[in-house]
């Protein structure tokens, strides 16, 4: 099977979240076999199908054979199997903005060609489920016993405003303090570690 790889370069990276899902082959093929009585032949035609849904991705649906896994997992956590029945699905997330619209969509045209190799979902959601989801994606990847978690915070909540600015090149120096005002007419000053 050829690998085909889309770019998503032309969406700022602040707008692009990815979460990986590890489903165990293993307890999947016991599933197939065992419980729904399958051959091994239709168990494995049936495993090659398959696609997780999106709720398996938020971690609150998520059941077995699934399981959200960083790079420290080394067994199942429902058979104890080994790390190399293990398969990962990778969900990337683009969240819209009028900046990079076009950018989005000739992205998303690029992956409804290959439907072999990608899922796509449109949910209609309301701004406060976008943000609430957001909040629990930024949850996972603070850390809130460093002294630093705020800034970070206040970071990606000025990313997440304005995806289109090249963020990386700005603070490429380090950030000490970001400093919100109304008062301001431009969009942003960056001055010896100050935003």
């Amino acid at each position: 099977m050829k690998k085909i790889e889309i770019s998503f370069d032309a969406i700022p990276a602040s707008a692009i979240s990815q979460t990986k899902l590890t489903i165990c082959l293993k307890c999947a093929f016991d599933f197939f076999t065992k419980q729904l009585k399958l051959s091994n032949r239709t168990a494995y035609s049936e495993l090659k199908k398959h696609t997780p849904e999106e709720q398996d991705f938020t971690g609150a649906a998520t059941a077995r054979p699934h399981f959200l896994s960083g790079d420290e997992t080394t067994n199942c956590p429902y058979c104890n199997g080994a790390k190399r029945w293990f398969a990962t699905f990778t969900a990337i997330r683009v969240d819209a903005h009028p900046s990079f619209e076009k950018q989005r969509k000739k992205v998303w045209a690029a992956l409804k060609k290959e439907t072999e190799l990608y899922a796509l979902w449109a949910v209609e959601r309301t701004q406060m489920q976008i943000f609430s989801e957001w909040l629990e994606r930024l949850q996972h990847g603070l850390d809130l016993n460093d002294e630093r978690w705020l800034l970070e915070a206040a970071m990606a909540q000025t990313k997440r405003s304005y995806p289109a600015v090249q963020w990386e090149e700005v603070t490429k120096e380090g950030l000490r303090r970001l400093q919100l005002s109304r008062q301001a007419e431009e969009d942003g000053v960056y001055e010896n570690g100050w935003l």
